[in-house]
């Protein structure tokens, strides 16, 4: 709560609650579902960067040309604290994008808190990966926009299902 924006502190408040007591992610109490609009790309192949919306308004660079890029896309966007803090996602491969972030201090989140996030993302991007038929090996570079140093990667395995709910039996 302390690195985070006064505006964003009621948005994290139900995932730190999560992370505390174990709740599965999206099953916060009176949270709602993450996200809220569906950020649309209108991207065509071979395209040069396109304007997508994310739910906090602004218009974000992208340059996805695949179903794949676009559904990543929404669910980086989609995402209720991460979303407003993308700058621009740049594809380089079919699976390789730079994603850059304003004002998201992901390597001074505290250990638990920043591997549910990569838990919760990864388990997504995989299974949009899986969907897609993608093969190729995920990589999203978060990377931070006033620095341009890379704070960490979602690449769809590290930490999946580390943060299920275990069978105490």
């Amino acid at each position: 709560m302390e690195l985070a924006d006064p505006n964003d502190r009621e948005r994290i408040r139900p995932y730190l609650e999560a992370a505390k007591n174990g709740t599965p992610h999206g099953q916060f109490a009176g949270a709602g579902p993450v996200g809220g609009q569906a950020a649309v790309a209108a991207a065509t192949p071979g395209a040069a960067a396109n304007a997508v919306g994310s739910p906090a308004g602004q218009r974000v660079t992208s340059n996805a040309s695949t179903k794949f890029q676009r559904e990543v896309d929404s669910l980086l966007l989609n995402h209720g604290i991460f979303g407003p803090k993308i700058a621009s996602i740049h594809w380089s491969a079919a699976s390789t994008a730079k994603v850059t972030l304003n004002q998201f201090p992901m390597d001074q989140m505290p250990p638990v808190m920043r591997n549910k996030f990569k838990s919760t993302m990864n388990e997504a991007v995989a299974k949009l990966a899986g969907k897609s038929g993608v093969t190729l090996p995920v990589d999203l570079e978060l990377v931070d926009g006033a620095s341009k140093r890379v704070m960490d990667r979602l690449d769809g395995k590290e930490w999946v299902g580390a943060f299920d709910p275990q069978d105490d039996g």
